[in-house]
């Protein structure tokens, strides 16, 4: 039987007792730390997944769905640790915040080992659902967009990419049908193209919104590289991409997107491009990454 409580001190009862039971708990950022403390064996924990579920929970995205936190016959917490080590990471921020979950208890202490045997959904699996089409690359490129428009891409790499949860990808999705579009009408282009289509799809997106035409004359020139001439912007990026892929050269996502604008942005003004510089220092900021036009 399900039931709920809302003491602290019945909460602690229930874990400890070992009666099996399921229950419903709103938690606080004070009650998860408290919790895991009853962390005793379980798993490394992985901070890009708790980054995104802390992401969810501080912008209200996250939604109660009854998937439980798990305790065993002595109180040990066997399943749920990233879900509370996010709701605990908000105790400065929001310590009055609170999130409604459902505990189950008096587990068998074996029973972690058959636990996370499903394999877990994705945006893109979502965004299918809706009916999206091509939805694992739109989920992709729309995170692509999402950091490189906002921002975030600017972070630490590992945070940047938990701030965009599988969450915030298909809300953000389902509420631009024109990205949607977008990310349809460029995927056919993508032919002997040397950067991850979710870059290619995310920068067609940005480059439509400024002047479609001009868009489609660009990605088509990129797509087959037909009658380009040497200092055309499309040619040096295709030969540029195309030799770090030769020489297997590690690309970073902002130095890609900075070439990719670099490229549009002399395209646009009707200029040569003979080579792509990194600014002063080596790293792109905020403060230098190019502005498409």
């Amino acid at each position: 039987m399900t039931v709920t409580t809302d003491s602290q001190e019945e909460l602690e009862t229930r874990i400890f007792t070992g009666g099996q039971e399921a229950f419903v708990y709103d938690l606080t950022p004070h009650d998860a730390e408290l919790l895991l403390e009853l962390n005793r064996n379980n798993r490394s924990p992985r901070s890009r997944i708790s980054d995104q579920y802390a992401e969810d929970m501080r912008s209200g995205r996250w939604l109660y769905a009854a998937e439980p936190l798990k305790f065993d016959v002595d109180g040990i917490l066997l399943d749920g640790q990233h879900r509370l080590i996010a709701l605990a990471s908000l105790a400065k921020e929001s310590p009055d915040l609170s999130i409604k979950f459902m505990l189950v208890t008096g587990l068998d202490r074996q029973s972690q080992t058959v636990m996370d045997q499903g394999a877990r959904r994705t945006a893109g699996d979502n965004l299918s659902m809706d009916g999206i089409r091509n939805a694992n690359e739109v989920a992709a490129a729309a995170r692509a967009y999402i950091l490189w428009s906002t921002g975030r891409m600017f972070t630490d790499q590992r945070a940047a990419t938990a701030r965009v949860g599988n969450t915030e990808a298909q809300e953000w999705v389902l509420s631009n049908p024109d990205f949607v579009e977008d990310c349809s009408y460029s995927v056919k282009l993508k032919k002997d193209i040397d950067v991850s289509a979710r870059l290619y799809m995310a920068a067609y997106s940005v480059f439509r919104r400024i002047d479609a035409d001009a868009a489609k004359e660009f990605f088509a020139m990129w797509s087959t590289g037909a009658n380009l001439h040497v200092g055309h912007p499309v040619l040096t990026l295709r030969d540029k991409l195309s030799r770090i892929r030769r020489e297997k050269t590690k690309l970073s996502d902002r130095d890609a997107i900075a070439m990719i604008v670099t490229a549009w942005n002399a395209f646009r003004s009707g200029r040569m491009l003979l080579r792509f510089s990194r600014p002063n220092g080596g790293l792109w900021t905020k403060a230098t990454f190019p502005e498409a036009i």
